[in-house]
Formats: C-alpha cells, structure tokens, sequence
C-alpha cells in the first residue's frame, strides 16, 4: 500500500484511513522503530486491539 492523497478524508472514511495509515507503519517498521507508537496510538484511538486492527485491512 503506497499513501496518496487522491482520497479525501470524510467522516465516512475517516477511521479506515487512520487504520490503513497504522496497517502502513506497522508492516514498514523494524520491530524497535518508534513509528510503532504512532500506529499503536492510531489502534487506542480507534478502540481497536492490535490483533482486531489487523483484520480490519482489506488490502490483503
């Protein structure tokens, strides 16, 4: 998944967006990569557990 800004951001897709953001930064990052916060964060943010915030990407 490559990040673009062809997508507006709306209140209908907001928490998808967010959540394929962390998908990004977690399958980017080194497991000591501080950038692992950042996607932990957007998980609490949603109310998601780490395992639950995986099986909501539908990119594969």
């Amino acid at each position: 998944m490559i990040p673009t800004t062809n997508n507006p951001v709306s209140r209908g897709n907001e928490d998808q967006l967010m959540l394929d953001f962390a998908n990004f930064i977690a399958m980017s990052s080194h497991p000591e990569d501080p950038r692992l916060d950042v996607a932990y964060s957007i998980a609490r943010y949603l109310k998601l557990d780490w395992p639950s915030a995986w099986e909501g990407n539908t990119d594969g």
